[in-house]
């Protein structure tokens, strides 16, 4: 009962915390965000970047904050070493709003990828996600979302 109203009370700051996830945002995130750590981009005016956390699996996420304290969406990186080096993939999980009929623009876009990307890779950042990078945005769809891969 502690650790539902814990994550209840979490949800709660994390969800009035946030607003929609706009076009150009998510597109900054899923393109501009590689070219700030590859090319040394300043970071968009207005904007900041706040690392959630790493972990062992080489998945880094990260939050785009607004200026005025809210948060756009958080960004995947998904580093794959093979012999040739490292290569990083870059996914953007849009904010996750309370309210129901404005929904954060990309939501189908990171859709599209989870079912067309490798269902361990899928499964590692939903669960990262979920479990460490934001608790409080577990939902319904996320438990859906793992039941389906874990059925692959």
């Amino acid at each position: 009962m502690k650790s539902i109203l814990t994550g209840f009370i979490l949800f709660c700051a994390f969800a009035s915390n946030a607003q929609v996830t706009t076009q150009a945002e998510y597109n900054y995130m899923k393109y501009g965000f590689r070219d700030i750590i590859e090319k040394g981009v300043d970071i968009k005016r207005g904007y900041s970047f706040e690392p959630l956390f790493s972990n062992k699996a080489n998945i880094k996420f990260s939050l785009l904050k607004r200026k005025n304290g809210s948060y756009a969406g958080t960004i995947v990186e998904y580093i794959t070493e093979t012999s040739s080096g490292k290569t990083s993939n870059f996914y953007v999980i849009p904010a996750v709003t309370i309210d129901p009929y404005k929904p954060s623009f990309g939501w189908d876009q990171f859709n599209q990828e989870v079912n067309t990307m490798d269902p361990a890779r899928a499964k590692v950042i939903l669960s990262e996600f979920a479990k460490k990078a934001i608790p409080a945005t577990m939902s319904k769809y996320y438990n859906k979302r793992l039941r389906r891969l874990d059925n692959r």
